[in-house]
């Protein structure tokens, strides 16, 4: 017998069930399997809305599921867990006390993962049309305002437990600080010089002709797996330290660039160049282990 079945059976309390009936032990293997597939399962916030407002009855009869989810949710990135929270159905209040004793979630998980969501709506999407444009303009007030609530919420918690998260919402000052790890910052910037058509010399002179090209740098290395390189800001403090890094570039005051679409960009296929060069440096070590 499997062991990892044995000890499913045994979780269950069906070990007995099992050995005296040898009719159903098909079916019930069946069910085993069935458990097991469902772990894997790329549709976790339906199981996790599930087993949250059916505790006792997910700790009973799906044991397998209910530590294979628990492992998932505790290795999940913040964003995705304020997604999962943010899905659940209103009438399960406390949640978080409970995400804390099934998952070991901590509320800093939790509020940085708020953080994180709002950030992604006000500052990371690249809204494509002006319906797109206008109708996140319609909510900016609210999830700014949402926004600095929950980083207070954040602030009012232990120091320790924060510190990393507020030395990442600190404004940088450095065009090396935009990055998790500052030593990728010049590899990253010279992708711009090795472009089919660069737009920057070797001396971070600006020599390009499409200003767009930079916003687009920026969503790609933000975008970057299996993690980003760039951490998030307001488009106006990337305008800011590149334009203090690129000499000759000058992006607008309002850093409108970051909110246009360049049509001839994107026929280039720019975007899959700065990719594919990224690429080479992750795979050469030019970035770093």
């Amino acid at each position: 017998m499997d062991k990892d079945f044995e000890k499913w059976l045994k979780k269950d309390e069906l070990f007995e069930y099992y050995n005296a009936n040898p009719e159903q032990q098909a079916e019930i293997y069946k069910d085993y399997q069935r458990e097991k597939e469902y772990i894997k399962t790329e549709n976790i916030d339906g199981w996790v809305k599930w087993l949250c407002n059916n505790p006792e009855l997910a700790e009973k009869h799906y044991p397998l599921l209910v530590n294979g989810l628990k492992k998932r949710i505790q290795n999940t990135e913040p964003f995705q867990v304020a997604n999962i929270i943010q899905e659940l159905p209103d009438h399960f209040p406390k949640w978080k006390t409970e995400a804390e004793k099934h998952f070991g979630i901590k509320r800093t998980k939790i509020i940085q993962g708020y953080i994180d969501l709002i950030k992604a709506v006000l500052i990371e999407y690249d809204y494509q049309t002006e319906i797109e444009q206008k109708a996140a303009e319609s909510i900016r007030a609210e999830l700014t305002e949402q926004l600095e609530y929950w980083e207070s919420e954040l602030k009012a918690l232990s120091p320790q437990q924060n510190a990393r998260v507020h030395s990442e919402q600190e404004t940088p000052k450095t065009f090396e600080e935009l990055f998790y790890n500052p030593a990728h910052a010049e590899a990253c910037l010279k992708i711009l010089n090795e472009l089919q058509t660069p737009v920057i010399d070797a001396i971070n002179n600006y020599i390009g002709k499409a200003k767009g090209i930079f916003p687009l740098w920026i969503k790609v290395l933000k975008n970057h797996k299996p993690k980003p390189l760039i951490k998030h800001f307001k488009d106006t403090v990337y305008k800011d330290l590149l334009n203090q890094k690129v000499k000759g570039l000058n992006l607008s005051k309002d850093a409108s660039e970051f909110r246009k679409q360049y049509k001839r960009i994107e026929d280039n296929k720019v975007e899959l160049d700065i990719k594919a060069i990224l690429s080479q440096y992750s795979q050469s070590g030019k970035l770093g282990k």
